[in-house]
């Protein structure tokens, strides 16, 4: 799937860094074809479009490409290299995009947030488990405690919601489950 350039793939080692940056170029041309398009021959009084592309190579690459948490400067650089890619692709796509909406055109561009690399993974859950703050059985802790940061899941691993006390949700939040708090 182009959903993400690939990124499950990449994180998976499924597919390379050059693989996964040519389907992320690859996903931005397709989605600045049609957003052309669609403002060329269809009339539209407001017409916005949703590219996920920063924010998903920065999830899968901005650790390599941080000096300070990758040592090798090789490895930066070819992460860098990606980087850069990847905004010249975004950078042609919005040109399809500004021409072809044509003139008297307001345009927003907005982000949702910024990024920073990943250090060493921090066993919330683990940690979570070992506390009691989440009850459950020998099996189910072993494989919560597989689950980086509390990714998506947790429903399939058999937890008993009414004995949970606090829940990791991504890498830097721990939801906490009190009664009545959320009526």
């Amino acid at each position: 799937s182009l959903r993400g350039g690939g990124i499950r793939a990449f994180q998976n080692g499924l597919i390379d860094l050059d693989t996964h940056c040519e389907m992320t170029c690859l996903s931005n041309d397709y989605l600045g074809g049609i957003a052309s398009y669609l403002l060329k021959n269809k009339e539209w009084d407001i017409f916005y479009i949703h590219n996920h592309t920063p924010d998903w190579i920065y999830h899968a690459w901005l650790t390599e490409m941080d000096p300070i948490v990758t040592k090798d400067k090789a490895t930066n650089q070819k992460f860098q290299d990606a980087e850069k890619k990847a905004w010249i692709s975004l950078d042609t796509m919005l040109g399809k995009i500004v021409e072809a909406a044509g003139k008297d055109v307001l345009f927003a561009l907005v982000s949702d947030h910024g990024a920073t690399a990943s250090g060493d993974h921090v066993p919330v859950m683990d940690a979570l488990v070992k506390k009691g703050l989440i009850k459950v059985d020998e099996n189910t802790a072993v494989e919560l405690m597989k689950i980086k940061g509390g990714e998506a899941g947790f429903a399939e691993k058999g937890l008993d919601w009414s004995k949970v006390k606090a829940i990791p949700q991504r890498v830097v939040h721990i939801f906490v489950n009190l009664k009545g708090r959320d009526p």
